[in-house]
This record gives structure tokens, sequence and C-alpha cells, in this order.
């Protein structure tokens, strides 16, 4: 099964100035799909579905303990486990993403093409510089030291998030990741030092957020429209359909494979199969 070795661009930081820089990962294959079934029959959080399924890909040398290995990909940066789970992607169905939109004016769908090497591209170049453990930003008279958001910041958000409106949402995700201010933090952040500290964090962080510019065909509408690639990836992978069954019971239906044998292969050869049984009963040369 394929892997791929890949650098992470905050990194892991680690008591006593270790640093983790590298992650391995293998190919989704079933088994992994229907790992995650009882986590979504939980309505766990989509983070929470992303770190089960990377705790089963991913590798991080000289790390064999699962508990380990979760605290590890909790306490990494958002941006550098969408990274893993975009490699991901691409490792189980290519590089192409095909998109969805609808336009926010005329409400019209659009189909988009992302490609997964150009966004980690992108990325690299824009964050190639940040590669501390802490930055520095002097905004609104505070020199705040700042870090890029991670799991753990992630789970104390959700924890709120029912309690919380949304502008006190925005209080607590800034000052999650103000780790230092002098002076000391007001009780309330002030809007302009807010937006600043969002600013920073998409340069520091910017696969965390990403906001795609979009042109609507239909009606000429330009607007922005956030994507979430962790999301997009699980459905893509069939993760959140009935998929997976579908697509067993059609292999041992045609091919007489167990469920394991089906189950242990990768998402894209699975699905290859899956065509060549369609284009054969549809009486094409194959």
């Amino acid at each position: 099964m394929e892997q791929v070795t890949v650098a992470l661009t905050h990194g892991i930081h680690l008591d006593g100035g270790q640093l983790i820089e590298k992650a391995s990962l293998r190919q989704i294959d079933g088994s992994d799909g229907q790992f995650l079934e009882d986590i979504l029959r939980d309505r766990a959080p989509i983070y929470h579905i992303s770190i089960s399924l990377l705790e089963r890909l991913a590798s991080f040398e000289n790390v064999q303990d699962t508990k380990r290995k979760r605290q590890l990909l909790r306490n990494m940066s958002i941006g550098d486990r969408v990274a893993l789970m975009l490699h991901t992607r691409s490792m189980t169905l290519g590089d192409t993403m095909q998109c969805i939109i609808c336009c926010d004016l005329c409400k019209k769908n659009m189909s988009i093409d992302l490609s997964v090497n150009t966004l980690l591209l992108q990325a690299s170049l824009l964050s190639k510089k940040y590669k501390d453990e802490v930055y520095c930003l002097d905004v609104e008279g505070y020199a705040v030291k700042i870090m890029p958001l991670t799991g753990l910041d992630q789970d104390m958000l959700a924890a709120k998030s029912t309690s919380l409106e949304k502008e006190n949402l925005e209080q607590s995700l800034a000052k999650s990741c103000i780790k230092q201010s002098i002076p000391p933090l007001p009780d309330v952040i002030p809007e302009n030092m807010l937006y600043a500290v969002e600013s920073k964090l998409s340069e520091i962080d910017p696969l965390s957020d990403i906001v795609l510019e979009v042109h609507c065909p239909s009606c000429g509408h330009a607007f922005s429209a956030p994507f979430w690639p962790e999301e997009f990836i699980l459905q893509d992978v069939g993760i959140f359909n009935q998929q997976l069954e579908q697509e067993v019971h059609w292999l041992a239906f045609h091919y007489h494979w167990s469920e394991k044998e089906i189950l242990a292969l990768p998402i894209k050869k699975r699905r290859r199969y899956i065509e060549l049984i369609n284009a054969t009963l549809a009486g094409e040369n194959i």
C-alpha cells in the first residue's frame, strides 16, 4: 500500500525543545471506513473524525503508543493536520477535488476543481517563514505572542460553542492563540486587535482557514466562499454515507471476494474494480 512522508510546516513542539517535523502516511482502505462508523454514530465533530482517522494512517518516528500519537495529533496545528488530510486524499483519490459551490447571489450551483498540490504549495509559500513556536504581533498598544490553533483549542471552543454567542466565541478564539500579552489583555479585546490576530493566524497557518475567491459563471457575481477541507475529504471518500456498504456488496456479488479482502483494498483500486464491473455490464470493451 502506498505511503508518503510529509514535512510538517510548524511541526509539533515537545517538552525539552524537541520538534517533530515529519509524519508518514498510508492510504485509506475500507477497514478505516468501518472503524469510523461508531464515531459517526456519536455525532463527533469533524476534526475529531480527522484525528481518529489520522491515528490509523499516520506514524511518527519513535512513537508507537496509540495514546501518545493521539496526543501529538491534538497538539498539531490545524494547518498541519489539514495538510495530512490533503496528502491522504491525494494518495487515495488523486490530486483533483471537484467541489460544488452555491453562488450567494443567484443561488445556482457551480462546479470548481481544486488541486491538492496547488493548495499545499500555496500554503507552503505563505507560511515558509513561520517556523517558530510563537509569533510576535504589535497592535493597539499591546505586544502579544500568538501560536497557531490546535485540536486542543478546538476542544475548548467546542465546549463553549453551545453557551456563547458568536462575538464571545471570537473573543475566546483570540484569547486561545494569544499566549502572552504586554500589558495584560483587557476583558474584551478591541475589534482591531481581533482582526489583526485573525490576519496573523491566516499568514502563519493558511490551511487552517481556506477561503476561495469565486466568480459565478451564471450571474457574474464575485464572492468569497469558505472551504472546509476535512469535511470535504471525509465526504469524498464516502465516510458519511452508505457508499462503503454498497461497494462491498457490489464487489462481493460479482467477484465473490470476502468482506475482509475487499476492505483491505485501497479506495482507488476498489473503485477501479467497480468501474470495470459496470463497464462490462454496460457492454463496453475494456
